[in-house]
């Protein structure tokens, strides 16, 4: 799979072997707010409030979930599934680049990680994923990741 960069303001597009699979798309260059139709569900990912480093998640107007920033710049993904089974998962920057990533479960295991192509042109980053056995839905996952990653890349520009 794939993570596409397809605007500016941060939409990127997620493919399975060239084909797109769905789109994340951000209302503007400085909104913080994606959205993304999959699999007939709305999903929605926006800043608790102005100030703050956790972001919430909404599948159909009902909160499913967050991602939160820590400090180390690390990022926590927890989502809530249709049985209201808790999922956590850790999203760390790897290598000296800061731009690649992998996603640890809660066993502190690599679900995927994901390989960039950054543009200096189109300030664009494309990533290569690559995935061990999970049971959450890939492509879902890689929407809060990319939503991640972008979040990461925003605060590490600031700094």
């Amino acid at each position: 799979m794939r993570i596409k960069s397809s605007a500016a303001n941060g939409s990127f597009n997620v493919l399975d072997r060239g084909f797109e699979v769905l789109q994340v798309k951000y209302k503007s260059v400085f909104s913080c707010k994606a959205t993304a139709e999959y699999q007939g569900n709305i999903i929605e990912i926006k800043p608790k409030s102005i100030i703050s480093s956790k972001y919430e998640i909404y599948k159909n107007g009902i909160e499913v979930g967050d991602i939160t920033s820590k400090w180390n710049g690390s990022m926590t993904i927890r989502i809530i599934d249709t049985d209201y089974y808790e999922r956590n998962f850790i999203l760390k920057a790897k290598g000296c680049s800061g731009t690649n990533f992998k996603l640890l479960d809660e066993n502190k295991d690599t679900v995927l990680t994901m390989d960039s192509g950054f543009s200096c042109k189109t300030m664009n980053y494309n990533f290569d994923v690559d995935w061990a056995h999970i049971d959450f839905d890939v492509a879902e996952l890689l929407i809060y990741c990319g939503y991640a990653a972008k979040s990461y890349f925003t605060k590490m520009a600031v700094v």
